[in-house]
């Protein structure tokens, strides 16, 4: 087991999915983690359901044939600016699709964490946090 705060434990063998799967706030915290610089990247930001993807964490899919196809497989910090306020979501990409209209999709509760779901999509800022890791 691993000790990261007063109150969180973790087994010592897990994957980027077992973190991305965590509750809302433990999942931030795990994902948003150190990480690299990266260039930020302009796209635009959708949410989907369960009908899409089933996963219902903190996850995101890239549009296959889009800018961010390549993403696949690593964690983005995923940045909304509103006025003067800015929120950010920390995500793992863990998929592309073929029927996405914006470059990133995110899950519900990830979006929510950005906009209200209302909104179809947003203009979001996007930086690498952790790569893909390639065996």
């Amino acid at each position: 087991m691993t000790f990261t705060g007063a109150d969180t434990i973790l087994p010592t063998m897990v994957d980027e999915h077992w973190y991305a799967r965590l509750p809302f706030q433990e999942a931030q915290a795990q994902l948003g983690g150190p990480g690299v610089e990266s260039p930020v990247t302009i796209a635009s930001c959708g949410w989907h359901g369960t009908s899409l993807d089933p996963e219902r964490g903190c996850f995101g899919i890239v549009a296959a044939d889009g800018t961010l196809a390549d993403m696949v497989g690593e964690r983005l910090s995923v940045t909304r600016r509103d006025g003067l306020t800015e929120r950010t979501v920390f995500v793992y990409v863990h998929a592309d699709s073929t029927v996405l209209t914006e470059d990133l999709s995110l899950t519900r509760r990830a979006f929510l964490a950005l906009s209200e779901l209302a909104r179809d999509d947003v203009p979001v800022l996007i930086r690498v946090v952790a790569e893909a890791v390639v065996t």
